[in-house]
C-alpha cells in the first residue's frame, strides 16, 4: 500500500500545538482506513494516548510507549522527592531513561496550575512525535504520528470545553 501513502499524507489537514483539531478521531481513522490494508488498519486502531502495558502491534507504538512511561517516571520522581519517599519500587520498565527528561519534567513540576503542567508535558510529547516525525516520510509511521498528534489536540479541545463549562457553572452558582 506504499504507493497510496503520499497522496493520503499529503491530504490530511496540518496540525499544530497551539491549533485547533480539524476533525475526530474517528473522522481520520475513517478517511486513513480508505488507503491502508487491513493489517495497518489494524494498527492505526490501536493508537491511543494511554498506557496499556500490552504487546503494541507496532514498533513506534511500542517507542510512544516507552516515551509516556519515562515521562511520568520522571514526574514520580519529583512527586516523590516532595513527599520525601521512595520512588524506586514504582518506577516502570521501558527502553527510554527518564533520566533524560528529567530537567524538563522538573519545568512543568514547578508549573502554577495543573493545566499549565499537563500543557508542558504534551508539548513534550508533540516534541517527541516531531522527533520521531523527522525519520519518516509518507509512510504508515507519519500516519501513527499524525493520530497521535490528533490525539493530543482533542484531548485539549475536550479539556478546554469542560474548563469553560466548568467556570460558566461557577458564574451561574454565585
Amino acid at each position: 500500500m506504499l504507493k497510496f501513502y503520499p497522496y493520503l499524507i499529503s491530504s490530511l489537514f496540518p496540525l499544530n500545538f497551539t491549533g485547533q483539531p480539524p476533525y475526530s478521531f474517528e473522522e481520520f481513522l475513517n478517511y486513513c482506513i480508505r488507503f491502508v490494508s487491513e493489517k495497518e488498519a489494524e494498527i492505526l486502531k490501536n493508537i491511543s494516548l494511554e498506557i496499556s502495558f500490552k504487546a503494541q502491534p507496532h514498533s513506534l507504538l511500542k517507542k510512544w510507549e516507552d516515551f509516556n512511561i519515562a515521562l511520568k517516571d520522571a514526574l514520580l520522581e519529583f512527586r516523590a522527592q516532595r513527599l520525601q519517599k521512595s520512588h524506586f519500587g514504582y518506577i516502570k520498565e521501558s527502553s527510554y531513561s527518564y533520566l533524560e527528561l528529567k530537567k524538563d519534567v522538573y519545568f512543568a513540576f514547578k508549573a502554577i496550575t495543573p493545566n499549565e503542567q499537563e500543557r508542558i508535558l504534551d508539548k513534550l510529547r508533540w516534541q517527541f512525535l516531531e522527533e520521531e516525525e523527522k525519520k519518516y516520510i509518507f509512510s504508515l509511521e507519519t500516519v501513527i504520528i499524525y493520530g497521535l498528534k490528533l490525539l493530543i489536540l482533542l484531548r485539549w479541545e475536550n479539556i478546554k470545553k469542560n474548563s469553560n463549562f466548568q467556570t460558566l457553572k461557577e458564574v451561574l452558582e454565585n
